[in-house]
């Protein structure tokens, strides 16, 4: 189940050894309803609907002007999980609604990840150089 709009990428410009580089984190988010209980004809209903929202994040390093880019999903997903009354609608307006109230929470988390990944992030430009030079 597809989930509601992207929450924003985070930009940065990187200096590393004389050379500049655009790094942008991507959030990936997936999200998961399943609709749980019973609903037996004239009584009231006892079903719920079981969501789960995944936050991963994927990081892409360019040249200034363009060019290929190196892309890599980072370690670190965050789940958001809950419940609500009544079956999962088929649009996902559930998820939608969830998501939406994670903005936040889902933007904080691309910044957190961004912000502890630099050692991670130069090593990978050192060794992306390194291979060009080979």
């Amino acid at each position: 189940l597809a989930a509601a709009a992207p929450a924003a990428a985070h930009s940065e410009r990187v200096e590393h050894r004389g050379a500049a580089y655009d790094v942008t984190y991507h959030p990936h988010v997936s999200a998961a309803a399943r609709t749980v209980g019973v609903h037996a004809g004239t009584r009231m209903s006892q079903q719920r609907c079981r969501w789960t929202i995944t936050v991963e994040v994927d990081r892409q390093i360019r040249q200034p002007g363009g060019g290929e880019a190196l892309t890599r999903r980072l370690a670190g997903e965050r789940r958001f999980s809950g419940s609500t009354a009544g079956a999962c609608e088929r649009d996902g307006r559930t998820i939608k609604q969830a998501q939406a109230e994670r903005a936040t929470a889902i933007t904080a988390h691309v910044l957190a990840l961004a912000s502890t990944d630099r050692p991670a992030l130069l090593a990978e430009i050192d060794a992306a150089r390194a291979l060009a030079l080979n």
